[in-house]
């Protein structure tokens, strides 16, 4: 059983990765932005990264339940 200050800072790493995530989506589907690598095309990439975010709560939900 992993202890609770490892629990923290396995739990601390994926919501700052969930968080960047996140804002890069933001980011990235904003219209004013000219880089073509940073848009967010279609729904395919927009659901790739809504994916990857519920992936990593998943996993601090594993931890917690651990």
């Amino acid at each position: 059983m992993k202890n609770l200050e490892t629990k923290v800072e396995e739990i601390q790493h994926l919501l700052f990765e969930a968080r960047s995530l996140v804002k890069i989506c933001a980011l990235a589907s904003d219209s004013c932005i000219t880089d073509k690598e940073l848009q967010l095309r279609d729904n395919l990439e927009i659901y790739e990264v809504l994916r990857k975010v519920n992936l990593l709560l998943a996993n601090i939900e594993h931890i917690l339940d651990t």
